[in-house]
């Protein structure tokens, strides 16, 4: 099975339409449509996040692994307070504070180093708005 077939079939196995994927992704419809029908191949820098929009790992998509399974990850650690409120979905670093305030950005060590600075300074108390 080429690496198309397998983004197709893990996209549908999911219950998602090219758009959606596309949205989970910040990429076109059109780059989609291109990866199914095997005109172009996803870059490296995006496998990790697209075998994440897909419940599968980057060795399933590249036909390394023929089972499409993935073993879910972990729950990552609390190391603060505020971090426990730190909700960890695949592909996807959500914090959720207050009564209708949430973050929610892709699951990139970029972004995990932003929030852990943001809620390192909020418990030191030199930032009282996170979304300052």
């Amino acid at each position: 099975m080429t690496m198309a077939e397998r983004i197709k079939r893990q996209r549908k196995a999911n219950g998602m339409n090219q758009e959606e994927l596309a949205d989970r992704l910040g990429l076109s419809i059109t780059t989609i449509r291109r990866w199914e029908w095997g005109a172009r191949a996803p870059n490296t820098d995006i496998m990790p996040q697209l075998a994440a929009a897909l419940g599968t790992s980057v060795a399933y998509l590249m036909g390394l692994e023929d089972d499409p399974t993935l073993e879910p990850p972990a729950p990552p650690v609390p190391q603060t307070a505020h971090e426990s409120e730190t909700v960890h979905t695949t592909g996807r670093l959500i914090y959720e504070w207050g009564k209708d305030n949430r973050l929610d950005l892709p699951d990139t060590p970029e972004n995990r180093a932003m929030l852990a600075e943001v809620l390192k300074e909020a418990m030191a108390g030199k930032r009282e708005n996170i979304n300052a």
